[in-house]
């Protein structure tokens, strides 16, 4: 189901070590990721489906022909193709789903548009 994870944040790119045979739960440690020197910090997940459809914040299931947030207010929960569903245990922060790379989940923890690259 999961094909690779990458930890990428302002300092680089990381892939995530996971066991494959552990179809029904995957964890990441984040902590060896983080310090005080990132200023952006994603979770990219490529699945061997397609994700068809996320659960809205009125837990309605909408489909994922267009580009697609799912701000921190919904459930973090998909649907990929063949009825798998998949489900953060962390409501936090946002995910997108491209609509042109419908495999690709990106879990954006640290947004970069929020920190200031210059002072004037």
């Amino acid at each position: 189901m999961i094909q690779f994870i990458l930890i990428c944040t302002s300092s680089g790119k990381s892939a995530v070590p996971f066991d494959k045979s552990q179809k029904n739960k995957t964890e990441i440690d984040i902590l060896k990721f983080l310090s005080l020197k990132i200023n952006s910090f994603d979770i990219v997940i490529r699945f061997s489906q397609p994700i068809i459809e996320f659960r809205s914040h009125d837990y309605r299931w909408i489909n994922c022909n267009s580009d697609r947030i799912v701000h921190e207010f919904c459930p973090k929960i998909i649907k990929l193709k063949g009825a798998t569903l998949v489900r953060a245990n962390r409501n936090i922060e946002i995910w997108e789903v491209n609509k042109k790379i419908k495999t690709v989940l990106l879990w954006v923890l640290i947004p970069r548009h929020l920190f200031i690259d210059k002072l004037y």
